[in-house]
């Protein structure tokens, strides 16, 4: 304590003290009090009678400033207890993480007309006056509080934190390093459907389905009805209807438990079209781009999926910036409300990879796309999700040929991407550079599955969360 605060404290608990000895301090201090009594009467309209001996706090709380707006959010707790009362946060941590708690303006309101207030930090103590700031950093922090008869005295212990744990920060966590032994170049593609997890991989001459619960422990199995040479990513999940679909030229298939096909052949391909491949799920319907046989030119479709999927109707003719393959795919709701699906990146007909980034808009039953691309730069081969209100990419491939592992970021639903702060995304120096990799969202955990480096064909797994996504 300082020696002033020491004094200060000394004259209030001695009995014989003596009334005309007050100190310049002590009176300049009861007069700021008396001033604000007054005011008080005045605004109320009406008089207050105040206990003489009360020195109880009433309520506590942090002053707004404007830089840190969490603050003045935090809610404080009193307790009286018989010896040192407590002061404390109704939710721990509620003050954002990163927030400059070692000035803070404490806002206090008493039960009584306190004569004197000291606050003690560690190895300091002041006098409060009503422009000091408090360093909460600096613990234990206690608040000694003097009644008006400058007799009875109170106590009380100030606990208050800032968040610990960084709302932005994302943890990944190895569940496997391989489902399968095989490292040799195969197709896969990956799946999340009620809590369980689906792997298609096919090496040219077979289909290979790999299921697990946890994303630990794995079970092989052959789905039947696909072709022997398909392509896994070219499969479709409706989350909706949990319905696998999968088309080639031939027709389409379609499983409601990921393992038995049923082929419908060209019944849901219209006349003078073949299909290119499936696009996406969204709006409870199949999206598809179809090529027609005369013209050449190539058309997005659709089919319902209510119930049954019904035949493909040709929608939009496309040009030389809508991909044919290595596109990236989400469905999400913009923060005007509205549901989108996205088409980003991938390749053209051409083989040219592409910064385009389409997005279909739902408006009362009718659709719109439109090219939102940005000054983006030009990817294929990436996987795109919505988590933690902003749509997460990760892996990929670059129009100069290189991988890239880093997370990218977009909070104005495409039209730009950011690179993640490789601090906060924390993917393990394991994953590496990797294109064709799956991003699967299962409530509020992320899961990362495989994808090929330059060199080999992985079948890890990773489990990632958003610190805040539960918050």
């Amino acid at each position: 304590m300082c020696n002033f605060c020491s004094n200060f404290a000394a004259k209030f608990e001695t009995k014989r003290m003596k009334k005309n000895l007050i100190s310049l301090p002590i009176l300049t201090i009861c007069v700021v009090l008396g001033i604000h009594m007054v005011s008080c009467q005045k605004s109320t309209g009406r008089s207050v009678t105040y206990d003489v001996t009360d020195a109880t706090i009433a309520t506590f709380a942090f002053a707004n400033e404007e830089d840190r707006p969490s603050l003045q959010k935090a809610v404080f707790i009193v307790e009286d207890r018989i010896d040192t009362g407590l002061i404390h946060m109704a939710e721990k941590d509620s003050v954002a993480f990163g927030a400059d708690i070692t000035k803070v303006r404490p806002r206090t309101s008493y039960n009584g007309v306190p004569s004197a207030v000291i606050y003690y930090m560690g190895d300091t103590s002041f006098i409060m006056t009503g422009r000091d700031t408090l360093d909460c950093t600096r613990r234990p922090v206690y608040i000694r509080v003097f009644a008006a008869d400058r007799t009875h005295e109170k106590w009380y212990r100030l606990e208050a934190y800032e968040h610990s744990v960084n709302p932005d920060l994302y943890h990944w966590q190895k569940l496997t390093a391989s489902i399968v032994a095989d490292e040799s170049s195969a197709e896969q593609q990956a799946f999340c459907r009620t809590d369980s997890l689906f792997v298609y991989r096919n090496d040219g001459t077979q289909p290979k389905l790999y299921t697990s619960a946890d994303g630990a422990a794995w079970t092989e199995a052959t789905p039947t009805g696909l072709p022997a040479d398909c392509h896994p990513r070219r499969m479709v999940l409706d989350s909706l209807s949990g319905l696998f679909c999968y088309a080639d030229p031939t027709g389409i298939y379609t499983s409601r438990d990921g393992q038995e096909f049923a082929a419908s052949h060209s019944a849901q391909i219209p006349e003078d079209y073949t299909m290119v491949t499936l696009l996406l799920s969204f709006d409870n319907r199949i999206w598809a781009l179809l090529q027609e046989q005369n013209s050449q030119k190539q058309a997005i479709a659709y089919g319902s999926l209510d119930g049954e999927m019904t035949p493909l109707h040709p929608w939009r003719m496309t040009d030389a910036t809508f991909p044919v393959s290595g596109f990236a795919t989400a469905t999400f709701v913009s923060k005007s409300g509205l549901h989108h699906g996205m088409i980003a990146g991938g390749y053209n007909e051409q083989g040219q990879i592409l910064s385009s980034v389409w997005s279909i808009e739902e408006q009362e039953g009718n659709y719109r796309i439109t090219n939102v691309s940005g000054t983006n730069a030009a990817f294929a081969d990436a996987a795109v999700t919505q988590y933690g209100g902003r749509l997460l990419r990760i892996g990929g491939i670059l129009a100069d040929g290189t991988l890239t592992e880093t997370g990218m970021y977009s909070d104005n639903e495409g039209l730009t991407w950011e690179e993640a702060d490789t601090s906060w995304v924390l993917l393990p120096d394991s994953f590496g550079a990797r294109r064709r990799v799956s991003l699967l969202k299962n409530r509020n955990d992320l899961y990362l599955f495989g994808g090929h480096t330059q060199t080999k064909c992985m079948s890890d797994i990773y489990k990632g969360r958003l610190n805040s996504i539960d918050w």
